[in-house]
Formats: C-alpha cells, sequence, structure tokens
C-alpha cells in the first residue's frame, strides 16, 4: 500500500538536517548507502523519504556505538 503522506525531502534538506555537504550526500545515495527514490519526468531529481532518512541514520548511530 503506498502512503500518500509521506515527505519527500531534497538532497539539501538531508544535508542540512545531516550537517553534510549535499556533495556527500549524493556520494551516500549513489553508493548505496542512503536508500533514496527518484522522481521527475526524467527520475533525475533525488528524494529521500523521512523513513529512508531514519533508517540510515539507526544503522549509523548503531555502528557508531558499537565502534567504541
Amino acid at each position: 500500500m503506498t502512503d500518500y503522506g509521506t515527505v519527500l525531502l531534497t538532497v539539501r534538506n538531508v544535508a542540512e538536517r545531516l550537517v553534510l555537504d549535499p556533495k556527500t550526500v549524493y556520494e551516500l545515495v549513489w553508493s548505496g548507502e542512503l536508500a533514496s527514490t527518484r522522481v521527475g519526468p526524467t527520475g533525475r531529481s533525488i528524494r529521500v523519504s523521512e523513513a529512508q532518512l531514519a533508517s540510515y541514520i539507526d544503522r549509523n548511530a548503531q555502528g557508531a556505538l558499537t565502534r567504541r
């Protein structure tokens, strides 16, 4: 079932939330480490859902805790 209430964030929005450069966010998307969705008529625009961002943060927060 599709959730039409899902918020999609731009790369810039994600970069601001993670305090990263947008280029770093693009690298995370291209590497597959950060899941994303392509939108628009040509599919060139990248969007990240709140759930995808939360999943990325959870995975990396757990990794940071286990590396201590």
